[in-house]
């Protein structure tokens, strides 16, 4: 794990929080960043915000000058989805709505992030985050080779957490 790189990634997400606390908008935090700031021990590649279609193109607009791919509809061989990238001090933000992904099975299932979404405490700023449950789930149900060690992470540490 890169420490110095989950510091500037966590710095990014607290200059991120710094501007979206104060709105009414409605997004999660998921993937490897969230993983991390609940505790598991991963590298934090990038941040992902999964928000609804609305909200993120106000996303988008609050952050326009980090904007290097607009929000538009996207679909790829696994996701669908409203997709945009920023990029904030070299770290990739990535904002998604209404997405789907596609398993291994050929079946295209919902992203449930938002609506199971609970709110932790991190440097003292309220964060929506995906619940550990639901980032296993995806995981699992993916059966990516690279999220056998995300998988693991995160089961030893609801292990530990709840012994």
């Amino acid at each position: 794990m890169d420490s110095k790189h989950n510091e500037q990634v966590t710095k990014v997400l607290l200059q991120i929080l710094e501007k979206l606390t104060e709105t009414k908008l409605d997004w999660v935090l998921v993937g490897s960043t969230n993983l991390f700031i609940q505790g598991v021990k991963v590298l934090a590649k990038d941040i992902d915000i999964v928000s609804t279609q609305k909200d993120v193109l106000k996303i988008e607009e609050i952050f326009k000058s980090y904007c290097i791919k607009k929000v538009a509809y996207s679909e790829s061989a696994n996701y669908r989805s409203w997709f945009g990238r920023l990029v904030i001090d070299n770290i990739q933000v990535d904002l998604m709505a209404d997405l789907e992904y596609k398993t291994p099975d050929g079946k295209w299932l919902k992203s449930t992030s938002l609506k199971n979404k609970k709110i932790i405490t991190y440097d003292k700023h309220k964060i929506p985050v995906n619940p550990f449950e639901n980032e296993l789930n995806f995981y699992m149900k993916m059966k990516r080779k690279n999220d056998i060690s995300k998988i693991k992470l995160i089961k030893d540490f609801e292990e530990r957490k709840n012994s």
